[in-house]
């Protein structure tokens, strides 16, 4: 790292110190590191300078840039962001040109890392030119491929395989690797595009289709190159942890001395192809790679990700949220409810249910003594209409007549046949029926049970 003047290498230090006191309060890095490089935060395990990064993870911060540019390594690759909870890291892209007759190659410096598993992921290879073929070559040969062709006539801002075309990069790299362009000697093609200036770059997946217009505009291959302004476009990396050729948490957790995710209450998870990856638990946030470096979310203070409608209370990895006193219900959806409401319902509704049953009630009671009392009126209405009153004279003024006959009740009756049992039955005739009765001094009778009235007979 150069300094033009003793300015700038005061500037450097105050914003050292600066960052150091920021990093202890934070727990991004480790103590007294620093830990942004301009507006990039750098958590542990990268860092800048000896002691504040695990092996391979070392950063460059360029203080004489203005604003400051971080980069990775050495210094040969600039890093726009990185990514601690996701493992990710955006690294700017660097623009391979070529004429139309020529094979031209880029290498993209990254050193080889013993404790540092990159993976080649979200990102595309895109190339806009004429009849090339373009490479990414790694350390195990070529990885992603794509082959623009040119046809008769132009044609529009698109990649889909022609002028401009893209191939989906994702496999772990151990170093170094290189983009290569190489020229198709094809018949018959036209001879328009023969000036045409052929480019090359990866891509971030999700970058691209947000801004593959701009793109396309910058890398028209009919423009000259060196004569626009810059543009910073990203690619993306993943990274893990293989320290001594570990492939995952169980192999890492076993040696504890070189184990880094260091923080209680975090998770280690493999990574996609080698190594693992450390992260806070649920319920806290932080840098899971330093020692409580996980910290407790309190979900109170950030009601817009965490709502609560009522009392909340805060614990270790959680939260609570209750409705205040004298309401119930689900106080995160804002359904509170009165405890007072609710004992009003639930008096309605039983007064209601009361009130209904008792109703039934009455009128059960009401509709069983309508019956009787017309069963009574018709039982009268049949006594008279069968000269009973006639016979109950009889027997009043009558004494021989009253030793010999009776007049029964109903209930007499039914007690005498056992409810006009079929048991009792003796036989039928064509106005009824007859049955056997054994009345209540024992007599056995026999008791006519008419199905028709004739009052000619009667009379």
């Amino acid at each position: 790292m150069l300094f033009h003047s003793a300015k700038e290498m005061i500037l450097a230090v105050l914003l050292l110190l600066l960052q150091i006191n920021r990093a202890d309060a934070a727990l991004v890095g480790l103590p007294g590191c620093l830990t942004t490089c301009g507006n990039i935060t750098i958590p542990y395990p990268f860092g800048i300078g000896k002691g504040c990064y695990f092996e391979g993870f070392n950063l460059t911060c360029d203080f004489a840039s203005q604003p400051p540019k971080l980069f990775f390594g050495d210094g040969t690759i600039e890093v726009i962001e990185i990514y601690l909870t996701e493992s990710m890291m955006r690294l700017r892209s660097t623009l391979l040109t070529a004429l139309p007759s020529e094979e031209k190659e880029l290498v993209i410096g990254l050193p080889p890392q013993p404790s540092f598993a990159l993976v080649l992921n979200q990102s595309v290879l895109t190339a806009v030119g004429c009849n090339i073929i373009t490479n990414i070559l790694g350390d195990i040969g070529p990885v992603a491929a794509c082959m623009p062709l040119c046809p008769v006539n132009k044609t529009g801002h698109t990649c889909s395989g022609i002028v401009c075309s893209q191939a989906s990069a994702r496999v772990q790299i151990g170093g170094p690797f290189t983009i290569r362009i190489s020229p198709l000697k094809l018949n018959g093609s036209n001879s328009f595009y023969d000036a045409i200036t052929n480019t090359a770059l990866l891509v971030e997946q999700e970058w691209l289709d947000k801004h593959v217009i701009e793109l396309l505009k910058f890398l028209n291959p009919f423009s000259n190159h060196q004569q626009r302004e810059p543009m910073i476009v990203p690619f993306v990396l993943d990274w893990s942890i293989t320290h001594d050729g570990t492939k995952g948490c169980l192999e890492a957790k076993e040696n504890v001395s070189v184990y880094q995710c260091l923080s209680a209450n975090h998770v280690c998870s493999d990574a996609l192809f080698n190594g693992y990856r450390c992260k806070c638990k649920p319920g806290y946030e932080g840098n899971a790679y330093v020692t409580n470096g996980c910290e407790d979310i309190d979900e109170c203070q950030h009601p817009d990700i965490y709502p609560c409608h009522g009392i909340c209370i805060n614990f270790p990895g959680t939260y609570q949220c209750k409705c205040p006193k004298g309401k119930h219900g689900n106080a995160v959806a804002g359904q509170c409810i009165s405890n007072w409401a609710t004992r009003a319902s639930f008096l309605i509704g039983v007064a209601t249910t009361f009130s209904i049953a008792l109703l039934i009630l009455v009128l059960t009671v009401l509709l069983c003594k309508l019956k009787k009392r017309n069963e009574k009126l018709l039982r009268k209405k049949h006594f008279l209409q069968n000269r009973g009153l006639l016979l109950q004279q009889l027997l009043c003024f009558n004494d021989d007549v009253a030793g010999r006959m009776k007049i029964f009740s109903i209930e007499e009756l039914d007690m005498a046949t056992n409810k006009f049992d079929q048991t009792r039955l003796l036989g039928r005739g064509g106005h009824g029926e007859v049955y056997k009765g054994i009345l209540s001094d024992k007599r056995v009778v026999a008791i006519k049970k008419s199905w028709i009235i004739v009052k000619r007979e009667i009379d």
